[in-house]
């Protein structure tokens, strides 16, 4: 690696198929860089470079000293001696490390007083509006009632809001938009 590289404590991750260990390096020709070791394969990760940089994040000059594994996004955290919070993906070394996505169930049921199925038919698509996924990952209730695509229903009261378990965001709003009716 060249005279004047710094080698500090790595990260280790373990998976139900690797144990890794990731090193932060930076000094002399290199200005921040990751490198992975295997234990389960007793070698240099497969898939990762031999010395990752980060071409992407301040110019390279990241000067790393540490890392953190977040479990729920499968990214390394990141932070150097140049004041900078990155992400590595941990497989490619790639940064920063983009990963998102979120599920949501929707139970006709909870839409309605009497918590009865049956109401529904379907639903042509649900928009979630007003999300913040930093807030919490707790299941809240929708604050709107669906639109149901049965004609002959009348439209349900809404629920009020379930409490929130966040006082700084408000619980999301699902809107669906109901499916064409072929009755008349």
């Amino acid at each position: 690696m060249g005279n004047g590289v710094l080698v500090f404590n790595p990260e280790v991750v373990t998976t139900a198929t690797d144990t890794r260990s990731y090193f932060p390096v930076w000094g002399g020709p290199v200005p921040g860089a990751t490198l992975c070791y295997s234990w389960t394969t007793a070698q240099p990760c497969a898939g990762f470079p031999a010395t990752a940089t980060h071409p992407g994040v301040g110019g390279g000059a990241t000067r790393d000293y540490g890392y953190t594994y977040d479990a729920t996004t499968r990214c390394l955290i990141a932070l150097g001696d140049a004041g900078i919070l990155f992400s590595v993906d941990p497989g490619t070394g790639a940064t920063p490390r983009v990963h998102s996505g979120a599920a949501v169930t929707l139970k006709p049921s909870d839409f309605y007083c009497d918590g009865s199925s049956g109401h529904v038919q379907g639903y042509t698509e649900a928009r979630l509006e007003a999300i913040d996924l930093a807030a919490s990952t707790s299941p809240r209730r929708p604050s709107r009632s669906p639109t149901p695509t049965e004609p002959s229903s009348p439209r349900p009261p809404s629920h009020p809001p379930a409490p929130s378990t966040s006082a700084a965001s408000p619980p999301p709003t699902i809107r669906p938009s109901p499916s064409p009716s072929s009755s008349s």
